[in-house]
């Protein structure tokens, strides 16, 4: 098998992985954010609670694609990819 091929698909499983990461910690956000409602003095409160639980989602992910899916930094790459992109592009659209 071509070797770039081989990369491609390695970093497409990473980038699953991450996107599918992305879609918890949002999932964990809106949540959050319905807790608090109007309540603006626990908002601070939860929205810290939340961001730490994301954190630690981060570093579990890549724990886990480090371990279970191979010591492979193109596969760790694509999880990192996975995680933060769509982030980017949702700070990106506010600003256009």
């Amino acid at each position: 098998m071509n070797s770039m091929l081989l990369w491609l698909l390695k970093l497409g499983k990473g980038l699953v992985v991450g996107l599918i990461g992305t879609g918890v910690k949002l999932s964990f956000t809106k949540r959050a954010l319905g807790k608090v409602g109007d309540d603006h003095e626990r908002l601070s409160g939860v929205l810290v609670n939340c961001y730490v639980l994301r954190h630690a989602l981060n570093i579990a992910l890549l724990l886990l694609a480090y371990f279970l899916l191979g010591k492979d930094v193109v596969v760790l790459l694509g999880v990192a990819l996975g995680l933060t992109i769509p982030e980017f592009i949702l700070h990106l659209r506010k600003l256009f």
